[in-house]
């Protein structure tokens, strides 16, 4: 994934695991090995991207650093996240649903730097014969400014992720 969205797992997993919360990111090698806890599995499952201001420019800001000035753009970005818990069968539903609780305390009331939350919602704890683990299927809807900084004369020099201000 380009713009800035290939850092969004990441970034998410990062969080949780800061909070407490056992996670890692979707297809890792590190997410075949058997588990005894209960792991979330952070995936990145849609996005729909708006502009966010003319031809994506935000305008220019001097770097605190070096003193140079630099030109911001960006774009709005509604991004479905997906929070799968898989954990092995004698950590039981009840298990399941106290990790449930936590990761959706942890995104409501302490979330990562740059990231509205708008909704959560959850399936079913399912037994997944494949890997005999218990599954919870989680997504959270939220919104982001993707945007990224360039010298003057236009080289990009990275792309950051920041939440839309809400009044």
């Amino acid at each position: 994934m380009g713009g800035g969205l290939d850092k969004v797992r990441e970034r998410m997993a990062e969080h949780l695991n800061a909070n407490g919360i056992e996670a890692i990111t979707a297809w890792e090698s590190a997410s075949r090995i058997k588990r005894d806890d209960p792991v979330v599995v952070v995936s990145l499952r849609g996005c729909t991207v708006e502009s966010g201001g003319f031809q994506d420019y935000l305008g220019e800001r001097q770097n605190s650093e070096t003193g140079k000035w630099e030109e911001l753009y960006g774009r709005k970005a509604k991004v479905v996240l997906g929070f799968d818990v898989y954990a092995p069968a004698s950590v039981g539903d009840s298990g399941i649903q106290s990790v449930f609780d936590r990761l959706t305390q942890c995104l409501s009331v302490n979330p990562p730097s740059g990231v509205v939350f708008e909704s959560i919602s959850c399936g079913e704890t399912e037994y997944e014969q494949d890997g005999r683990v218990l599954k919870r299927k989680i997504e959270a809807s939220c919104r982001v400014y993707l945007y990224a900084v360039t010298e003057v004369g236009g080289t990009f020099l990275n792309f950051e992720m920041k939440g839309e201000v809400k009044y």
